[in-house]
């Protein structure tokens, strides 16, 4: 029996189970693209892993695999929020722009660390260089949640940015990791400020003030000036 007859089952199941997976390759990717979606009204929304923000209005939201992008209405200007898993800030960064821009040329100008917020920890910010005629900014914010990172890619020319600053701030301060809610007084009848809640209150600026070593002084009463004005000293 002819080599190729022998093989015709095995190679046929092959070339079916590559055809299969190059079919199911192309529907997930389709499945996570989206239409570009131009907002009308400032929207909720979520990024690829479920991190909550506000698009503005007048923005156009789309995404590409784990890249929420968000269009400046200029059409020049861009935020990116990208998920992903890695094991630190830099791989994280590295897929980020892997996902939204590959073939960026900018190099990394400086890595600053960012405090912890809102649920989020590992904050870093990366500023990259950028040519004075490209007049546009380009910077990175990584920061995780659990074992997901979300990256916030800013990659906006100078004037749209100024212009757009208001939007960029509200994309940036409703970030929230998923599931989190910030804490709201809203509803909440505040505590009444009796005699042990005051006490409490003077031990622990006492015990702040020995701790950070502040100098105490005592400070004599104010006393009026022969011309009017008040006149304090210290003692």
């Amino acid at each position: 029996m002819p080599l190729h007859t022998r093989l015709g089952g095995p190679v046929r199941a092959l070339a079916c189970l590559l055809a299969l997976t190059s079919c199911t390759r192309a529907v997930i990717a389709a499945q996570s693209s989206s239409t570009p979606e131009h907002l009308t009204a400032d929207t909720p929304k979520q990024t690829a892993l479920g991190a909550t923000f506000i698009a503005p209005a007048d923005w156009t939201f789309s995404v590409r695999g784990p890249a929420t992008i968000l269009t400046a209405p200029e059409g020049d200007s861009h935020i990116a929020l990208v998920d992903v898993r890695a094991p630190s800030a830099d791989s994280a960064v590295t897929l980020a722009w892997a996902a939204y821009m590959p073939a960026h040329t900018w190099p990394l100008k400086v890595v600053t660390p960012a405090p912890d917020k809102d649920g989020w920890s590992d904050r870093r910010n990366y500023d990259y260089q950028t040519s004075p005629n490209e007049k546009r900014g380009v910077s990175l914010l990584a920061q995780r949640a659990g074992d997901v990172w979300t990256v916030v890619v800013y990659e906006m020319s100078d004037a749209t940015g100024e212009k757009r600053l208001a939007a960029v701030q509200l994309v940036f301060d409703r970030l929230l990791p998923k599931g989190f809610t910030r804490e709201s007084f809203a509803g909440r009848k505040a505590a009444t400020l009796d005699a042990a809640r005051l006490a409490r209150l003077s031990a622990f600026t006492e015990r702040a003030m020995q701790e950070l070593r502040v100098p105490t002084g005592s400070a004599s009463a104010s006393s009026a000036s022969p011309n009017g004005p008040m006149e304090t000293r210290c003692s």
